[in-house]
């Protein structure tokens, strides 16, 4: 019996740039900012190994990031959303109302300080 045993790719960081078009430069900038969001790639022996999948999600960034209005980090997030690589909320988290209390009071007291100082002027 004929068995057949299918490897998922590995591509190293160089290789990866090559098939892309890009720099090693760039796709480690890449990198970074998938990690800054918590999306990590597999690693072998110590190095980075991207699969097939990791090489479209790659040329999605791309191809996102090509486009004159978007910024890197933009580009990641949409393609992390996109791939459900992480939970990313679309609004951020409440803020308790003990904590804006907190972060008010020094504001309000700022603010009557430098209303008296206008009123003194006027």
């Amino acid at each position: 019996m004929l068995r057949v045993i299918t490897a998922e790719a590995a591509y190293t960081t160089e290789e990866l740039a090559d098939i892309l078009g890009l720099s090693i430069a760039t796709i480690r900038k890449y990198n970074f900012h998938f990690a800054k969001i918590g999306v990590q790639f597999t690693k072998k022996h110590g190095r980075l190994a991207y699969t097939n999948d990791d090489v479209t999600i790659f040329h999605e960034l791309k191809r996102i990031y090509a486009h004159p209005e978007m910024t890197l980090e933009k580009a990641v997030i949409t393609v992390a959303k996109k791939f459900n690589l992480v939970q990313i909320p679309d609004t951020p988290p409440n803020i308790s109302t003990e904590k804006q209390t907190l972060i008010i009071e020094p504001l309000e007291a700022q603010m009557k300080e430098i209303q008296s100082y206008i009123d003194a002027k006027i």
